[in-house]
């Protein structure tokens, strides 16, 4: 029992330690004499193994005199040291039992890696003293390689040793643990027939309960930690179940459920404390004044002054008729809502257990605090078995408090819902299994909370009708178990944002109906920043391994997140078996390979697919653009797949990378947008467009330019119909668009005017639609055709001239498809419903200032009067100036001789064959004919004149459209057959029939400005003459612009002049019918023109046809002499020159001066008139020679006024 000391002592130096020292010799380790004489024959090694073993002794509370030598009799925390000292100098049996030969190589192992890091952290060096241990190293691996592999083991002691001797003075988990352990084994051994020795349990549970839960509430950790004993050994020794009911029940109902459950499932053979205890729980008496009671302690309890609604709370009024509060039909309060209303305070648990017949509870989102638990009835020991008298309880609602504490989910025994979220609870009570709702649970929420469980040990025992369980938003640590427990009713499972770890367990197998599986976000750097003290390892990523296919076994599986996580490998093919799967989030992983095709395979509920950063590769499969376009699929953040994406795929509204310009070009999906809205399956040609990977510019009708950017897209008489897409105004470098002679319905979008590059847009010959049409402001454009289409409304200005009359076209003619055709004021030409086209550009006239060809006739006419004007003014003085040296007398003499003449003249040029005549006429009805005949004849040619112009919009025009605007080619072609040998005819034409009118009427209007006729008279000739050549003139200007407009070949120029013309003659056509109806009409409204005879002395002889009688008169300077043949025709010449003269004569009397000359004419009459019996041919005769002899008085008479007028200037 001596350990023999090295010289200078066991530490190597300085004093030595109290070891004694053998004088008679050295006995070994095992106390046999090895023959050793001297101290040398320990050894180095020994010697050292020696002095760690005496420390260790020492150390321990032993006296050396107290050791007995051998394994058996070693302290146990010395065991190593021992083991070292016989392995190197006593028995050696580390060599030969493989037992010992373990604990030595384990002693070894510890203590040198113990001794290695001391060393090291102090920076010790030297070899020598790496081989000896301390003996507190010695004691560690004592405890490691002994009393730790005993209590595994099963020895009761070793566990208890364990706990004593190893563990930290105040590691209290420590030693929690192995005092439980020594607890449950001492359970063990009491319930085992074939132990040698009885042991009582509760030597050892005792003290474990104690030191692992130091507070005594009811309900709480002793309760934890008895229950399972009671579970487990129901009838051993020690009554575990009397502790549980002491530990876990304050209530008689409490103990009654713990009871009945081992009576009934749990073996336990003593049935009499159930009878008592459950006795004692039927004993409740219903009391409605005690529900008051309550309901006033809620209300002070939670600061009721300060709730958000207290309607009716602490009157008079029925409790019943409180805010919040439901009774049922014998007036025992069933329901508590008070949501929502600033409780404040603690949770009431005491007065809210006295509600017996209450079944929902909804408190939350409030400001309770605390924990759940009641008081016993001394008010020593918190209780959370105070609820178990509320049998009918259901549902229960505490979320959004501030509760903290052990949230217990089992707490009243009919429990169905309970919401416990967003509060501060810290650890969930474990699902014991005597509580009567851990078999009526059907939904928990516990998420969002502080609960810091090992996830294994919370899901132990979980309620078998559990559907919903949420542990979301917790600090859960540590791995799920491997095995689940069976839950078959579990529909949705959430833990995400934890800090779970490990590979995924089989939860097909576990949870054969779950719908919902959510374990996302459990890398701890992401959810509460805790380390190693939190249970995690730092840098831990949640799950790993790799994803299996027994998930897609899941039948009813709805939502699948497991985002956050390490998980890695491929994709599961079988993932597109799911039918049922809304959401599959596997973002945030390492999951590698390709993207598999099956995904493409989900149904149509599916929501979202998130395989978003990860280490995907691959093409991503074109599947996938086969689901509905309203599913999310997100797979940003895989840098290793290949580029561009499917086509399809592209077009999803929520895939992440479709505005991802590698994966999916702007281009290419515009173009694919204007494919599928013209259906583009049913082009005639369109090679490549369905092709989900190949560039666009591959594509039929698609150029680019060498940068890959499109320049022409010309799709022309290829089948297109449908829409065209809004998003052509994506492919903002295109030139070129020709989509002409298709079949494409819809309007035209007004985002092609934000295609600023477009040079030439070819629309035309489709089938859109639409109101109101605008390109924006297309600085570029040089060509625009939207010809034969639908087009109505207006179409908006660009602001720039275009180059030539095919550049812009539009169907803005006429006759239109539309009531009012369509406006398109730029427009270089227009084209109608018959596909016929016009330039619209200004005619010369409008170039000239003119509005149209009407306003400009009005300027006509104002130019032939003027004309007119300027030309009589001209002759007169021209008139005045030849006559200016010869003297009034003579010049009246000559004008009085020619004015006979001049009417004869004026009737020859105006025409006895036309109305026209009248105008010489003093006859106001003759004027009014004349008048109405030349309006009627203006008239109708203004008619034509308004189906000349050239108004593209007007439909009262007979412009015809010569031009055709072709489908296949761009230019307009002009179809008119119209030459200039059709116009030389129709000049020739013109000349023929307008020339002489125009001669008469001019000189008519010289004739106006001779001074020998009257102002009445001139102003007559003028006018006639004036009329005559504007309404000819007017002819020949309406002829030439309505062949312009309406004229297309030569034959119809010439038939189109005819029919003017023919307006022309309407005025001889109207003096025929007048001549026809009454003749002495045209004779009254006539010039009248006198004969020769009476125009004075200068005429000798006139022969002339009178109504057939021929009439000679020889007029000397005295006498008369009438010769006639026929009697009758003498009578009528006769008559006919007495009118003439009379007229003559009376109209120079009329001018004053002369009135004894007209005196004796009527004296000279009478005188007539007293001749016996005359006949009436005589007397005609006779008034002729006085009427001869009158005028040749009154020439004379005149002659010499002027002569005397003469003189006196």
């Amino acid at each position: 029992p001596y350990c023999i000391a090295p010289e200078g002592g066991c530490d190597g130096g300085g004093s030595p330690p109290e070891e004694e020292v053998l004088k008679d010799g050295i006995e070994t380790s095992d106390g046999v004499d090895d023959g050793m004489s001297d101290i040398e024959g320990l050894g180095e090694e020994g010697i050292g193994a020696a002095c760690d073993y005496h420390r260790c002794v020492k150390d321990s509370g032993y006296e050396s005199s107290d050791v007995v030598l051998g394994h058996w009799d070693a302290p146990p925390d010395c065991l190593c040291s021992f083991e070292l000292w016989d392995c190197a100098s006593g028995s050696k049996a580390c060599t030969w039992d493989p037992t010992t030969k373990d604990v030595h190589e384990c002693c070894a192992a510890r203590m040198l890696s113990n001794t290695m890091g001391s060393m090291l952290s102090l920076g010790a060096a030297n070899s020598d003293s790496m081989r000896t241990s301390d003996a507190n190293e010695g004691k560690r691996a004592s405890c490691e390689c002994s009393i730790k592999l005993d209590c595994e083991a099963g020895d009761v002691e070793s566990c208890t040793e364990y706990a004593t001797r190893c563990c930290d003075e105040n590691d209290s988990e420590c030693k929690c643990e192995y005092e439980s352990r020594a607890c449950s084994l001492a359970f063990q051994h009491s319930d085992s027939e074939l132990h040698e020795y009885d042991i009582d349990p509760m030597e050892y549970c005792a003290s474990a309960s104690e030191t692992c839960c130091p507070s005594e509430d009811i309900g709480g950790c002793r309760c934890d930690f008895f229950e399972p004993f009671c579970t487990s050994y129901p009838n051993a020794m020690g009554r575990p179940c009397k502790e549980a009911r002491d530990n876990c029940c304050g209530s008689a109902d409490c103990a009654c459920d713990l009871y009945s459950h081992h009576v009934d499932f749990g073996g336990l053979e003593d049935d009499g404390p159930r009878e008592f205890y459950c006795a004692q729980a039927s004993q409740v008496e219903l009391d409605r004044s005690k529900e008051l009671e309550a309901l006033r302690e809620i209300y002070d309890g939670t600061g009721g002054d300060g709730w958000t609604i207290d309607e009716g709370w602490m009157t008079e009024l029925d409790h019943c008729k409180w805010h919040g509060v439901s009774c049922g039909e014998e007036g025992y309060v069933t329901k508590i809502d008070l949501g929502g209303n600033n409780l404040d305070g603690g949770i009431p648990a005491d007065s809210l257990s006295k509600f017996y017949e209450l079944r929902s509870l909804d408190v939350s989102n409030n400001n309770l605090r605390g924990t759940m638990a009641g008081w016993n009835d001394k008010r020593e020991l918190e209780d959370t078995s105070a609820f178990f008298g509320l049998r009918d309880l259901t549902f229960v609602d505490l979320s959004g408090n501030r509760l903290s504490g052990e949230a217990d989910v089992l707490f009243a025994p009919a429990l169905e819902y309970v919401n416990f979220s967003s509060n501060n609870f810290t650890s969930v009570d474990s699902f014991k299994g005597f509580k009567r709702s851990h078999a009526t649970l059907r939904v928990c929420d516990v998420s969002h909370n502080q609960i810091r469980q090992e996830a294994s040990e919370l899901l132990k025992n979980v309620p078998a009708n559990v559907e919903e369980l949420s542990l979301s938003n917790n600090h859960l640590r540590g791995t799920l178990p491997f095995a689940l427990e069976t839950l078959a009713k579990l529909k949705a499972f959430r833990a995400d944002r934890n800090a779970l770890s490990g590979p995924l367990p089989d939860f097909s197998t576990a949870f054969p109906a779950l719908a919902v599986l959510d374990l996302s976000h459990q890398r701890l750097a992401e959810n509460d920043g805790d380390e190693a003290d939190e249970g995690g390892v730092e840098g831990e990523k949640g799950f790993t391994g790799t994803l299996s296919s027994d998930l897609a076994s899941l039948r009813f599986l709805e939502r699948l997140s497991l985002a956050g996580n390490s998980l890695g490998g491929g994709v599961p093919k079988v993932f597109g078996n799911t039918p049922l799967l809304k959401v599959l989030d596997l973002s945030e992983n390492f999951l590698t390979r390709s993207i598999p095709k099956e995904l493409g395979k989900l149904g149509g509920d599916l929501e979202v697919i998130n395989l978003s950063s990860n280490k995907l590769s691959g093409k991503i499969p074109a599947e996938l653009g086969l689901l509905n376009d309203g599913v999310s699929v997100l797979l940003n953040g895989n840098p290793e797949l290949m580029v561009p994406a499917p086509i399809d795929l592209c077009f999803f509204k929520n895939f992440d990378l479709g505005k991802n310009s590698s994966m999916c070009p702007l281009e290419r999906n515009a173009l694919k947008s204007i494919f599928d809205g013209a259906k583009g399956n049913e082009w005639t040609r369109h090679e490549h467009w369905s092709d989900p990977y190949r560039g666009h510019c591959t594509w039929y009708g698609v150029k680019c330019n060498e940068a890959g950017v499109t320049t022409e897209l010309n799709l022309h008489n290829n089948g297109l119909s449908g829409t065209l897409s809004e998003s052509v105004a994506n492919l903002t470098s295109i030139e070129i668009l020709d989509l002409s002679d298709n079949d494409i319905k819809g309007s035209i979008p007004t985002e092609i005017g934000l295609i600023t590059n477009l040079k030439r847009l070819r629309l035309n010959h489709n089938a859109f639609k639409g109101d109101e049409t605008s390109f924006g402001n297309l600085k570029h454009l040089q060509l625009i055709q939207l010809h034969g289409n639908r087009l109505s409304g207006t179409i908006a200005k660009l602001g720039y001239d275009f180059p030539n009359s095919s550049s812009y076209i539009a169907d803005c003619g006429n006759p239109s498809l539309f009531e009012e055709p369509l406006v398109c004021e730029e427009c270089t030409s227009c084209c109608n419903s018959a596909g016929d086209c016009y330039p619209q550009e200004e005619s010369q006239i409008q170039q000239a200032g003119f509005e149209n060809y009407i306003q400009f006739s009005f300027v006509f006419f104002a130019g032939i009067f003027a004309l007119a004007f300027a030309l009589a003014l001209m002759v007169y003085v021209v008139d005045r100036y030849r006559h200016r040296n010869m003297s009034r007398v003579l010049r009246r003499q000559q004008s009085l001789l020619k004015v006979v003449k001049d009417k004869k003249y004026a009737l020859e040029t105006m025409g006895d064959d036309s109305v026209y005549q009248f105008f010489l006429g003093k006859s106001i009805t003759g004027w009014i004919i004349v008048l109405a005949t030349m309006a009627c004849q203006i008239g109708m040619l203004f008619v034509f004149v308004e189906g000349s112009e050239v108004n593209l919009a007007d439909d009262r025009v007979d412009l015809v459209y010569t031009y055709k605007c072709p489908r296949d080619q761009e230019e307009c072609d002009n179809t008119s057959d119209l030459t200039w040998r059709g116009w030389l005819v129709f000049a020739i034409l013109m000349v023929a029939h307008l020339a002489k009118d125009v001669i008469n009427g001019t000189k008519m209007i010289i004739l106006s400005a001779k001074a020998r006729h009257s102002a009445w008279q001139r102003a007559r000739f003028f006018t006639g003459g004036t009329l005559l050549v504007a309404v000819t003139a007017f002819t020949l200007y309406v002829s030439t612009i309505y062949n312009g407009a309406i004229a297309t070949s030569n034959t119809e120029i010439v038939m189109n002049s005819v029919v003017i013309l023919f307006i022309d003659d309407m005025d001889e056509m109207l003096l025929e019918i007048m001549m026809v109806l009454n003749p002495r009409w045209v004779d009254m409204m006539s010039l009248d023109v006198p004969d020769d005879s009476a125009a004075g002395p200068s005429v000798d002889k006139t022969d002339e046809e009178d109504g057939g009688c021929v009439r000679s008169s020889m007029r000397g300077q005295k006498d008369l002499e009438f010769h006639h043949e026929d009697p009758d025709c003498e009578m009528q010449s006769l008559k006919k020159e007495v009118r003439i003269l009379r007229r003559t004569m009376y109209m120079v009397l009329n001018k004053g001066g002369h009135s004894g000359l007209k005196e004796q004419y009527h004296q000279n009459l009478e005188s007539q008139e007293q001749a016996p019996n005359p006949s009436e041919v005589q007397s005609l005769q006779r008034e002729v020679r006085i009427l001869h002899k009158t005028m040749d008085m009154l020439l004379e008479q005149k002659a010499e006024t002027t002569r005397r007028q003469s003189c006196q200037y």
